[in-house]
């Protein structure tokens, strides 16, 4: 578990779904495969992971098949690559080790709040 900025705990193994669910609990399921995006995207939002994989044109080819899916790119994103994955309509991007490894966080958080 860890920590959201906004106080909820955020259980991201989905083994975890079930318990989540009984505890009332934020939970973000996710995948890969189109097949893994469609069951997860049927709970709410859905992680795609690892998303440095197929990058912002996968985004955007799940997006052509399941138009109503709401996707959050985790694994692999880079600051230089936000802006692009928003832009292929990812609705947020998981916060991975090259968003905050460099030690100006503040200055990273800023670039991503700047990102279209």
């Amino acid at each position: 578990m860890d920590n959201d900025v906004d106080g909820f705990e955020r259980l991201r193994d989905p083994v975890l779904a079930g318990p989540a669910a009984a505890l009332s609990l934020p939970f973000v399921e996710g995948g890969f495969t189109p097949a893994e995006i469609a069951a997860a995207a049927a709970h709410g939002p859905a992680k795609v992971f690892p998303a440095h994989v197929g990058g912002p044109a996968y985004v955007r080819s799940l997006l052509a098949v399941f138009p109503d899916a709401v996707l959050i790119p985790t694994g692999g994103v880079r600051l230089d690559d936000v802006a692009a994955y928003r832009a292929a309509g990812a609705l947020a991007v998981g916060v991975g080790s090259d968003l905050v490894r460099h030690g100006d966080l503040a200055g990273r958080l800023e670039c991503l709040r700047r990102s279209p």
